[in-house]
């Protein structure tokens, strides 16, 4: 049964006796699809189920933490599923203190339309995300990784680093999380990828992705200008390269620059980009998808790269 607090604005769903893992959902919707299975949650007695809404994501979440009592924090969003069995071995990485956070990748959940498929897909792409892609696919693991490679929609912290780190920034959406760990990670902790702590995530559709993704420039623009030492040159490679395109292309047209050059680096983009969806609807089995990748892989770049552009020059 859930109980509500009037301010702030928390829900506990289910308190065990001694909580060893506080579950966190910043919401900001009605519906949060792990409360449906309640039943489940009601067996695990060592968990407490905060939802807090009415805030930012990272407001929200420093929220659940003050009212939390577990050592271990778990941050999942509204919109994720998770087998609530592998938490046991996720905690146990936790033995090692040298472990600040452990994280797993977000994989779509079925059943998805083919909007929703195709943006799973350029997600999990090297040629969408490169290292990110870690975020959208299982790899390899467990493995010590760097903040790129997690995502804060199924994120176990230990409650010690969060603290130390002073929690997750509350001014900036999204790339909160990245911020956090890349905190938590020059306090010398280490950051741990399993993919066995897996989150099934809904999927935006067309427009949602874009716009998704242009707020992920945005906020990581943002984070590397708070942050400077946590630059990678992937980063501003879309960027780049639409300054690349765009200066080439109007050299080309007042002659300073062959026209046939701007034409080669457009075909040899879009060449690499057929190569790749093919690639991916072929691995999937999925060839009624294949003409929209080839719309999506350019306007995914796009989107981040305007977004990256806007993070830099935004004042606050």
């Amino acid at each position: 049964m859930l109980t509500e607090i009037q301010e702030p604005s928390v829900v506990f769903h289910s308190i065990g006796r001694s909580p060893s893992v506080s579950m966190i959902i910043a919401s900001t919707r009605k519906k949060v699809l792990l409360l449906e299975r309640s039943d489940e949650l009601a067996k695990m007695d060592n968990i407490e189920v905060l939802v807090v809404t009415g805030g930012t994501a990272g407001a929200n979440r420093n929220l659940g933490v003050s009212k939390s009592k577990g050592e271990l924090l778990l941050f999942l969003d509204d919109d994720v599923v998770i087998d609530f069995r592998v938490l046991d071995k996720v905690s146990r990485h936790f033995s090692d203190e040298r472990v600040g956070a452990v994280g797993g990748p977000n994989l779509t959940m079925n059943p998805a339309n083919v909007w929703e498929r195709c943006s799973g897909y350029v997600l999990s792409s090297s040629i969408g995300s490169s290292v990110m892609r870690w975020r959208y696919r299982a790899m390899n693991g467990p493995r010590h990784v760097d903040e790129r490679m997690l995502t804060g929609c199924n994120l176990m912290v230990r409650r010690k680093a969060f603290l130390e780190a002073g929690g997750f920034p509350e001014d900036i959406y999204p790339a909160e999380e990245n911020i956090l760990l890349h905190k938590i990670s020059k306090l010398g902790y280490s950051l741990l990828y399993d993919p066995s702590f897996v989150a099934y995530h809904k999927r935006r559709g067309f427009f949602g992705h874009m716009l998704q993704v242009f707020r992920y420039g945005r906020g990581r623009a943002m984070m590397v200008k708070r942050f400077p030492d946590s630059f990678k040159l992937v980063f501003i490679l879309p960027s780049a390269g639409l300054m690349a395109f765009s200066s080439l292309g109007v050299l080309s047209i007042f002659g300073v620059v062959p026209v046939l050059s701007w034409i080669a680096l457009v075909v040899s983009y879009f060449c690499a980009l057929c190569f790749e969806s093919i690639r991916v609807c072929g691995k999937n089995h999925d060839f009624v998808a294949l003409p929209i990748m080839m719309a999506f892989f350019p306007l995914h770049h796009l989107a981040y790269a305007l977004g990256f552009l806007y993070g830099l020059v935004k004042k606050k």
